[in-house]
């Protein structure tokens, strides 16, 4: 009795595991078909832009292994029908395959569809129709063998390199003439200018060095000049934005925040340079040298920030030179018994002005983010209340001008009653006004407040990876400390001969 439960228990656990199987293969036979009707679908949407004719065996292969995988499906999923599991796998595997070489025909074919689009600039090149003629090569080989279910013979990793190749040159190409007017506006002379195009000859040179010869550039290097030609895009950008920024400008020559600019600049300037160099270097094994650059890079990023903050300044800073200049003329303009009050209203200001510029230069000079970030928002706030001071000049000079015009239309001996009339709604008026005002000023400091939160947390988020970068260093060096000082402790070097206590 022992022995025919035991034999039942032991049937029942391989109809559960046969089971399994069943379940594992239907759904892997599930996925594969419908990624391949994906694919399929995709391969169907693009031969008429891309001027691609797809052979008949292409369809009848994809139709013949539906067929035989829906077999497959339904023995699969007969409990009663019996088939070797590793069989099973190696048609699904099939499947995965077939679908992966659809895929490389797919991409050459959307490449094909969009390539008048991506690079308009350079329809008519001939880098454009060498690219065509590369790509259609391609899509022919790969339709013949797909259709005649010959073994694959393009290398995929050496034809997506060679694309990779293509694509840089055309870029280069189709950048070219905007290129050319943007180096324009700056001085030709200048180092970045100069580093930058020669970067790009050297890089488009290494491109058509790689589609010449039998086996592409090697991966590394060719990422890494590409690396350095976007680092000095981004230098040149730098004096660029001077350019743009300052020439229509009529800023007043020596000004505090010029000289913010300038050394935030020159900052960022410098953590490019280092950026660079470090990219230049020979790049070791050493995991120190991708810390290096990690670190290299949040400085890259930092500075860039700074710089912002600093462009930032000079806008609010033209912005208060006017408004303040238009103040003035209507503080002018009205009689000296009510210029008193709003006289003060502006040495307030002024004053505001002064503290939040002296710190916020401080800041920027130290770097500091959030702190800058926090007096810049000062003198968005101080620009803000100098805008208020104008509407109200402006509600001040409406109010004058319609007393005046009702002393001249009632008479000197009428215009007191009516003033006193009137001023009860203009003072009512004048109430509302003064809690739109602050109601319109909270809104806006809740603003730079969500600004500066927002600051603060991602300063936060960077401190924190980095402690977390510094941890996980700190961990790897307890361990290797630990391993060296069991293995010296298990494996004691012999004593050399010749010692007395040998």
């Amino acid at each position: 009795m022992r022995l025919i439960m035991l034999l039942f228990s032991v049937t029942i656990a391989a109809q559960a595991v046969e089971q399994e199987e069943r379940d594992r293969l239907h759904e892997e036979f599930s996925s594969a078909l419908t990624e391949l009707s994906q694919t399929q679908q995709r391969l169907s949407e693009h031969p008429g832009t891309a001027q691609v004719v797809i052979p008949p065996g292409v369809p009848t292969q994809i139709a013949t292994r539906r067929t035989l995988a829906a077999e497959w499906i339904r023995r699969i999923g007969t409990p009663a029908t019996d088939f070797q599991v590793e069989e099973a796998e190696a048609f699904r595997d099939g499947l995965y395959s077939q679908r992966g070489r659809l895929d490389l025909v797919v991409a050459a074919v959307e490449t094909m569809a969009t390539l008048n689009e991506r690079w308009s600039g350079a329809v008519g090149s001939k880098e454009l129709e060498r690219y065509r003629v590369f790509v259609r090569s391609a899509i022919d080989q790969l339709f013949q063998e797909f259709a005649t279910a010959a073994e694959p013979t393009i290398d995929d990793e050496l034809f997506y390199r060679r694309k990779q190749l293509h694509e840089v040159i055309m870029d280069m190409v189709e950048s070219e003439e905007q290129v050319t007017e943007r180096l324009t506006k700056l001085p030709q002379d200048a180092p970045a200018v100069r580093e930058f195009r020669a970067q790009r000859a050297a890089l488009r040179a290494m491109a058509e060095v790689g589609l010449q010869a039998a086996a592409p550039v090697d991966d590394q290097a060719f990422d890494r000049q590409q690396q350095i030609l976007w680092l000095l895009d981004e230098l040149v950008t730098v004096a660029q934005e001077r350019e743009e920024h300052l020439t229509p400008r009529d800023q007043p020559p020596g000004t505090m925040v010029l000289a913010a600019i300038t050394a935030c600049q020159t900052a960022e300037e410098q953590a490019l340079r280092a950026l660079i160099a470090h990219q230049r270097a020979q790049m070791p094994d050493d995991p120190s040298w991708h810390r290096q650059q990690e670190s290299l890079r949040r400085a890259r990023d930092h500075r860039r920030t700074m710089t912002a903050v600093a462009w930032e300044w000079m806008s609010l800073e033209d912005s208060v030179r006017d408004i303040r200049k238009r103040v003035q003329e209507q503080l002018a303009e009205l009689p000296p018994a009510r210029q008193t009050e709003s006289t003060k209203r502006v040495s307030g200001l002024d004053a505001a002005i002064a503290d939040a510029t002296k710190s916020l230069d401080q800041h920027l000079r130290d770097g500091k983010r959030t702190e800058a970030v926090r007096a810049k928002n000062a003198l968005g706030l101080v620009s803000r209340d100098f805008e208020a001071l104008e509407q109200d000049l402006v509600f001040a000079h409406d109010r004058l001008n319609q007393e005046n015009d009702v002393q001249a239309r009632v008479g000197d001996a009428a215009a007191p009653a009516v003033k006193k009339q009137l001023d009860v709604h203009w003072d009512a008026l004048v109430a509302a006004r003064t809690r739109q005002r602050d109601a319109e000023r909270a809104i806006w400091a809740a603003e730079l407040a969500r600004e500066f939160a927002e600051v603060a947390a991602d300063e936060a988020r960077i401190a924190v990876d980095l402690a977390r970068q510094e941890a996980d260093l700190a961990r790897e060096q307890l361990d290797l400390q630990r391993e060296q000082l069991i293995d010296a402790i298990e494996n004691p070097q012999p004593k050399p001969e010749g010692d007395a206590k040998f």
